[in-house]
């Protein structure tokens, strides 16, 4: 079993603060399209992450090469349609900050990435 490392309580609330912002994010024209095409609607999906993102931690991704920013990941569900969406996070350290979204259906044959509560006061 492999240990994944678990985002700082710091980037999950700048994650969050981006995604509360109407300029704070942005999504990839490929990964908009691919949510066109579920019938989900992207400010739909955002607010659902960010509910998410208040709740459960969010992973880092493994790194190819360690000059590249550092990017995040989680599985949303929906039910309507059945599906599991991969979410990469990708924070950009600008002025104002920024995260930049990428989706696509989680279909790696592996389980989805655990839901972990948050640990309140940490």
């Amino acid at each position: 079993m492999t240990t994944r490392k678990i985002a700082s309580a710091t980037i999950r609330t700048q994650i969050i603060d981006c995604l509360k912002k109407p300029r704070g994010y942005r999504i990839y024209d490929q990964d908009q399209r691919y949510l066109d095409r579920k019938g989900l609607v992207p400010v739909k999906v955002v607010e659902d992450l960010i509910s998410h993102f208040e709740t459960y931690e969010i992973f880092e991704l493994p790194k190819n090469n360690p000059q590249a920013p550092q990017k995040y990941q989680y599985v949303i569900p929906y039910d309507d349609p059945k599906l599991l969406i991969h979410v990469k996070i990708t924070p950009m350290d600008r002025k104002p900050p920024i995260v930049f979204l990428g989706f696509h259906e989680h279909n790696t044959g592996y389980a989805p990435l655990p839901k972990i509560p948050i640990k309140k006061g940490i």
